[in-house]
Order: C-alpha cells, then structure tokens, then sequence
C-alpha cells in the first residue's frame, strides 16, 4: 500500500474516535496506535517499543484486509465524454452494438478523478487529446444502474481521429448534431 492509502484507509477505519471521553472525533494512524498501546508511563521503554511493534503490526494487517475488501467492493462510475469541436460531436461505434453508438465512455479507475478518466478514456479510445471544460450532470443509469457522469470536453489540438480500441469499438467519428440524435435517439 501507497502512504497516502494508508492515510486515507486510517481516516475510513479510524476516523471516529471510540472513546466517549477524547475530546476530538477523528485520529490518525499514529494516534489510534498510541491508544491501543495504552499508558507509556506504566511500561517499561524496551516493553513500549515491543508493544509498538506488535500493535502496528496488527493495524497495517486490518488496513491491508480493510483495503482488499473496500476494492472488493468497489464499482466504479462510468464517465461519458461529449467532446465538441468545429466539426461537431464525436461518436463512438461499439461492436458489440450495446448501445450501437455513444459517446467516449469508460470506468473511473479506483483512486482517479473522474476528469482524468475522461481525459484518459478519449486518448485510448480515439488518439484524440482533450481538456474537460465542464460536466454536463450525472445519473445512474436506468438500464444498468451504474453511476454516469457526463464531462465536457474540448480538443487540445487537432481533431483527427481513430479507433484505438479495436477490441471494443468498430467507429470513430465526427457527426453533426442531427445525426448524432438520429443516431442516439434521446442523446
């Protein structure tokens, strides 16, 4: 684990006190340490430093198995890219015709902000370089019930295009508004 999964899987874990009588709410990974260890004034210095030991031990294994199961779990957002330029929207084919066609679309990773899989999903998919300018909204998804969120993009430079994923898609192009909507009814 990265310090800052450590960091931030402490927070998650530990981020409520458990005792009534601390006067704050949240500790770190440090302080719920020294909690546990307990008085320093009733051990030894060598019994402290074993003590410490074991005890961080033991909490590196519940952040370990905390952050396995939180993985587990997790079910990233999808992030639909609506990329607009001079030559209009750019729309994606899907092989699998489900749907037949889209916008640029693709899982948020764990830990990456949805802008930056925006960013990453249009790269991979078209070729194309893009800077998001806006989001659009979000929603789950009626027919799937994934989380959508809908980012603005523009082109950095250029505006050509092609298939980067062969696996997944059968087009990439450029279409005007209308036949975007003919093409995607409900777009």
């Amino acid at each position: 684990m990265h310090h800052a999964e450590i960091k931030l899987a402490a927070s998650a874990l530990w981020g409520h006190a458990r005792r009534a009588d601390e006067e704050r709410n949240h500790h770190d990974f440090d302080e719920e340490r020294d909690r546990r260890i307990g008085d320093p004034q009733a051990l030894t210095a060598s019994c402290r430093q074993a003590r410490r030991g074991l005890v961080t031990r033991a909490m590196l294994t519940e952040l370990v198995e905390f952050v396995a199961a939180a993985r587990e779990a997790y079910v990233p957002a999808i992030v639909a890219a609506i990329v607009t330029s001079a030559k209009d929207v750019l729309i994606t084919a899907r092989k699998d015709g489900q749907p037949p066609w889209g916008f640029v679309t693709g899982e948020v990773e764990l830990g990456e902000d949805p802008d930056d899989a925006a960013i990453r999903e249009v790269k991979e998919e078209t070729g194309l370089e893009v800077r998001v300018i806006g989001h659009l909204g979000e929603r789950d998804h009626p027919a799937t019930g994934r989380h959508v969120i809908y980012i603005l993009a523009k082109p950095v430079r250029g505006t050509k295009v092609f298939v980067g994923d062969s696996d997944e898609l059968a087009d990439v192009r450029w279409a005007g508004f209308t036949e975007a909507d003919d093409l995607m009814p409900g777009m």
